[in-house]
């Protein structure tokens, strides 16, 4: 304080009065102004956009932006969360929980993973879980000019994209959604999952416009999934350890707070093995869901199909709000 007012009088003996109150109040900025988002981040949405428009992805399933304004000026928010999807969904299948977050006053990233939804609909047949792996840094780098603290969420397959991210990348706090670490079926959960969205598609539909009859199932895609997650249970870790599974995955998640969701219902993944692997984390909070609340995989973003939704929603509101 002392050195402020002697550069203030400082100020007003070389630049006059004006320039010396100019000069403490940008000294003094009102640490409650937001900051508005740079161009370069507008300009990278724009062209994700631009990509996923070429590709055939309709507006419906391309990623989506939920962005907080002050006034007509869109900013940056204290924290940001970035949420990744599952097999043979869409940011579309996530965009209620997206907008739910979203009013809690964070800014969202809700991403879509190559092959799905695209013009070609057998585009699903050559996408590799490699491709899957290289769009996580661009859509990481996005959320980090969003927001000052980054959240990842993810669901099923998109659970090792949170994962994957965060165990190249720091990030402040994670959301694990059923996280397909081990499949119950390998292959097979395709087929399972395809049937499941057929049988439910009506339901979609009037939650929001879900169309099963867009959907593809690939026998491919549920092949990498089962190759992204055997990728990080035998990545070793830098320490020595008796362990076992997700030797890297536990040091480098050590210190990153993580809400694990589960449900017992789960015919897709293997909850028992999630259970487990979670047990080994630092700081967990575990929750699932119990058989008897008939929460099924598919069914955990979405509030007309989830009976537990409310308390999960307002689980992860505790989780983000509490830095």
């Amino acid at each position: 304080m002392k050195f402020d007012f002697l550069f203030f009088v400082f100020t007003i003996y070389c630049f006059g009065s004006q320039a010396g109150v100019r000069c403490m109040d940008l000294m003094r900025k009102d640490p409650t102004t937001k900051s508005e988002i740079s161009r370069e981040v507008v300009s990278s949405m724009k062209e994700l956009r631009k990509s996923e428009v070429s590709q055939g992805v309709l507006p419906v399933h391309q990623t989506q932006f939920f962005i907080h304004k002050e006034g007509d000026k869109p900013i940056v928010t204290e924290t940001v969360v970035l949420i990744y999807h599952g097999l043979l969904n869409s940011p579309n299948d996530m965009k209620f929980l997206a907008k739910d977050i979203h009013d809690f006053g964070v800014n969202v990233v809700n991403a879509r993973l190559d092959g799905h939804f695209e013009k070609k609909r057998n585009e699903l047949d050559s996408v590799t879980y490699q491709d899957w792996v290289a769009q996580l840094d661009r859509y990481l780098a996005i959320a980090r000019q969003l927001g000052k603290k980054v959240i990842i969420l993810g669901h099923s397959t998109g659970g090792l994209a949170g994962i994957h991210t965060a165990i190249q990348n720091k990030v402040d706090k994670m959301v694990l959604l059923a996280p397909a670490l081990k499949t119950r079926f390998s292959i097979d959960m395709v087929s399972y999952v395809g049937s499941y969205m057929n049988v439910s598609g009506w339901i979609l539909d009037a939650l929001g416009g879900f169309t099963s009859k867009d959907r593809y199932s690939s026998t491919h895609a549920g092949v990498q999934v089962d190759r992204w997650g055997d990728l990080l249970r035998n990545i070793p870790g830098e320490k020595p350890t008796t362990s076992g599974d997700y030797g890297l995955v536990q040091e480098r998640l050590a210190e990153t707070p993580l809400l694990w969701i589960d449900t017992e219902k789960d015919r897709l993944i293997d909850p028992s093995y999630n259970q487990r692997i979670a047990s080994q984390m630092q700081k967990v909070e575990y929750y699932s869901f119990s058989r008897s609340s008939n929460v099924a995989h598919n069914s955990l973003a979405v509030p007309g199909l989830n009976s537990e939704y409310p308390q999960m929603i307002e689980k992860i509101r505790e989780f983000i709000q509490g830095f």
